[in-house]
């Protein structure tokens, strides 16, 4: 088992955060409680695999690896009343700062959940760098293959109004600087992991270089097609698994087409299950000629942050 060490860039970092939330806000729906810790890069790290805080898998005696490639953002969560017209100055009655991004959500979410979790991604070079690294070993997830870029950390202003609903703005920052030898680096603990999961958050050729290293060693791979944005065709014939929202489904279409028609024709272009998300309306899937749909789970939506996120971990 590999040890579970520190990204190069947090060892000579420090930050304190002890009056800041620090808490993901993709996932606080699962979270028990908000933590706020004094993070400092030179305290000792959390328990190494197999004795996780969180979660084991029932009936699982080892924890199943899983590699995570991704955006880590801060957030920064406005709640509205409404979302303002153009020219309008709001003010807003509350406001939160917390780590997210699609990729990094995934990953704390799966940590949660019991499994072993590496993660694969790139943080900014400013103060919000080694706080995101220490979170994420906060919440049991490897950050060996995290590194730093001469940029300030990826950022995400979320507004969100009081249904639930929300729109968000981000600035990518350094997660688009991941490279095809940031992958390679990281090449042993692919093979050795039991899946792959991945966004278009990843740069292309640094994405098809991750799937490429799944496929050859026989490892099942996720992509969460999110953001909706141009990518290589030929990654499509190295996933296994594609799970996008319907939005994101129907963007990948060449014509317009109904969610059971889109699903059938993703699946003609390779990955062999596709699983669609509909919101409130549930889940459609198929991995095979027939599609099915399952219910959600009627709740009241407090904020809908991440929701994908915390389905795809």
């Amino acid at each position: 088992m590999l040890p579970r060490g520190r990204c190069s860039f947090c060892r000579s970092q420090r930050w304190n955060s002890s009056t800041e939330t620090t808490w993901f806000t993709g996932v606080p729906a699962l979270a028990t409680a908000r933590r706020t810790p004094s993070v400092v890069a030179s305290k000792s790290m959390p328990p190494g695999p197999g004795s996780s805080p969180h979660a084991s898998f029932p009936g699982h005696p080892m924890r199943p690896r899983i590699f995570v490639s991704g955006s880590a953002n801060i957030d920064l969560t406005f709640r509205l009343d409404s979302v303002p017209r153009p020219g309008v100055t709001h003010v807003c009655p509350e406001y939160q700062m917390g780590f997210g991004g699609k990729g990094a959500n995934q990953a704390v979410v799966a940590a949660r959940l019991g499994a072993d979790v590496t993660f694969l991604g790139k943080v900014g070079s400013d103060a919000f760098g080694p706080a995101i690294c220490e979170q994420l070993r906060v919440e049991g997830v490897r950050t060996d293959h995290v590194t730093a870029a001469e940029l300030p950390t990826g950022t995400a202003v979320i507004l969100l109004d009081q249904s639930g609903q929300n729109t968000i703005i981000t600035h990518a920052g350094p997660n688009v600087r991941l490279t095809v030898e940031d992958v390679r680096r990281a090449k042993a603990d692919i093979e050795g992991s039991a899946m792959v999961l991945a966004t278009l958050e990843t740069p292309g050729p640094a994405l098809l270089e991750l799937f490429r290293t799944a496929r050859e060693a026989g490892v099942p791979a996720i992509l969460n097609p999110a953001p909706p944005v141009t990518f290589p065709h030929e990654l499509l014939r190295l996933v296994d698994v594609c799970v996008p929202n319907e939005s994101e489904l129907l963007a990948l279409m060449d014509r317009p087409v109904d969610v059971g028609e889109a699903i059938r024709q993703l699946r003609a272009k390779g990955p062999a299950t596709v699983i669609v998300t509909l919101g409130e309306r549930g889940v459609m899937f198929s991995d095979s000629a027939e599609v099915h749909q399952l219910p959600a789970v009627p709740v009241t939506a407090v904020d809908t942050t991440g929701a994908g996120d915390a389905f795809c971990g």
